[in-house]
């Protein structure tokens, strides 16, 4: 699994992801992985009418195939959504169609009564189509697109219940996007240090409202080096200390997780 933030910020919205490759239960080697995609188009960047990134979390495999068939539907000429509408429709089809085939075709063949591998995937998404602006998530089971209008934020992923908690305590909606970053960064790095399916570096999209009304992506990945502490809001509860106490002695018993 993994974390996803999704976070409003006072001029825009971030996107943090990890990086650890896993699928299901299984943990991957620590190498960068990419569980974000981006949709430009046109691709030179200039007047985007379509400017969104998605942030996926569950198993690695899947992911990578939706974001293959995302990005070959939206950036066809013949195969592009007209408009935001057909686009999550068209989202809300792909991710059906993996449900389908784990949870449904694939044990039904085998003569199982449980999928051997059942469909985990979710994802958040925010930017602009066609110059309708599209925030939300999408549900695993069954599939389906949730607008964000009330929440300020949204977590995904295996990490979701340690990164709400320091949510809680370190997020600030009327920040700006860098500050929000900053806070989705450092907590994608104490959440990595708590659950093994969780690693850095992390990687950044920045999605601001400049002056003008036109809308900019910015990408960038931090990686432990990069991450600055919260000093002023640097958390220290015992709850948090016991977490890193278990987590300690897991590894005394049983080596590295990975």
């Amino acid at each position: 699994m993994t974390i996803v933030i999704l976070a409003r910020a006072k001029n825009g919205v971030v996107l943090a992801a990890d990086t650890q490759a896993t699928g299901n239960s299984i943990i991957g080697p620590k190498k960068v992985v990419s569980k974000i995609l981006d949709l430009i188009w046109p691709q030179n960047g200039e007047d985007a009418s379509i400017l969104l990134s998605m942030g996926f979390a569950g198993n690695g495999a899947v992911i990578s195939k939706l974001m293959t068939d995302i990005y070959t539907y939206v950036l066809g000429d013949d195969t592009r959504p007209a408009d935001a509408q057909q686009f999550i429709s068209l989202v809300e089809r792909l991710f059906f169609t993996y449900y389908k085939m784990l949870n449904g075709d694939i044990p039904r063949n085998m003569g199982l009564l449980q999928p051997p591998v059942p469909f985990d995937v979710s994802a958040v998404l925010a930017g602009i189509y066609n110059g309708v602006p599209v925030v939300g998530k999408i549900l695993p089971e069954p599939p389906m697109f949730v607008p964000v209008s009330r929440e300020n934020y949204v977590i995904i992923g295996s990490g979701r219940y340690y990164g709400d908690l320091l949510m809680r305590m370190l997020y600030r909606p009327d920040e700006s996007v860098e500050d929000v970053a900053a806070t989705a960064s450092y907590i994608i790095s104490e959440v990595a240090q708590i659950d093994p399916n969780v690693g850095m570096p992390a990687t950044i999209r920045t999605i601001t409202q400049m002056d003008d009304g036109s809308i900019r992506i910015k990408q960038y990945v931090k990686d432990l080096t990069s991450v600055q502490p919260l000093v002023k809001h640097h958390v220290q509860s015992e709850f948090i200390k016991k977490l890193k106490e278990i987590l300690d002695k897991e590894r005394d018993i049983y080596g590295e997780f990975t």
